[in-house]
């Protein structure tokens, strides 16, 4: 029973492996890091995280849906991209396929590496630390966000880029909260639905903005508001799925004496 397979945390793992991918490549931003070798590592490094997170997030034994989510990642994100023919930029006689063969294969084994670390490390139940579904929604968040961003490009010419970037964060807030109060052992909608916060704090460490508090305000406010929408999704997943997910409470048995 613990060690059935999930369609539903292959794309869980998938999510969260992509939003490894984007702490990673934040990460990368900060320290400058560029070459072929910070590439790869990037690639290993942000497939583990989502991997060892998937596992210790899922309450049976979850090894295969990570790997095959971190395989699956990147040849998805070279095909969109091939869509809107966005230059790839490959090393010197590499092919498009090759290449993103090879990336693939990096990242599902950071996945699969990442997922034996995180089972190992797991006591077998999920958690209801309100800090650490924090940190993993806040990993959804980034990873859906980022997902979202490449689906809507094949759009960018019917639609204003603001528009396209409103869509994008309301559709992420909403749908991390709602994943994450989905797959959660308790009802937490505030902390499930504050996802935000990661992409805002990456955000800031890539691209510092000087700006008068008036901008900070705003900027406040929208976060808020993606924060609320977060909730709500949040509150949605619980009521679709997280509650059918929780165990029943133990009926005690009646006696009666005579």
């Amino acid at each position: 029973m613990r060690r059935w397979f999930s369609i539903g945390w292959v794309l869980v793992s998938f999510l969260m492996i992509a939003g490894g991918f984007c702490l990673s490549a934040a990460i990368a931003l900060v320290f400058e890091a560029s070459g072929a070798g910070a590439l790869q590592a990037g690639h290993v490094a942000g497939g583990f995280v989502g991997g060892f997170f998937a596992a210790r997030a899922s309450p049976r034994r979850r090894i295969a849906e990570p790997a095959i989510a971190g395989a699956l990642l990147v040849p998805a994100v070279f095909g969109i991209l091939r869509l809107v023919s966005i230059e790839i930029h490959l090393a010197a006689g590499d092919g498009v396929a090759l290449a993103a063969l090879r990336v693939a294969f990096l990242t599902g084994l950071g996945s699969l590496v990442g997922a034996i670390f995180g089972q190992r490390t797991s006591s077998g139940e999920q958690s209801s630390s309100a800090l650490r579904w924090w940190g993993i929604a806040m990993l959804i968040d980034m990873g859906l966000t980022g997902v979202l961003l490449l689906l809507v490009s094949l759009f960018l010419d019917a639609f204003d880029p603001l528009e396209i970037a409103l869509a994008v964060r309301v559709l992420g807030g909403f749908g991390s909260g709602f994943v994450t109060q989905a797959i959660a052992p308790r009802p937490m909608p505030w902390t499930c639905g504050a996802g935000v916060f990661g992409l805002a704090f990456a955000v800031a460490m890539t691209d510092p903005v000087e700006g008068s508090i008036p901008l900070a305000v705003v900027s406040g406010v929208a976060i808020g508001g993606i924060w609320l929408i977060g909730a709500l999704g949040a509150a949605v997943g619980w009521a679709l799925i997280g509650s059918r997910r929780a165990p029943p409470a133990a009926d005690l048995p009646e006696a009666r004496l005579r």
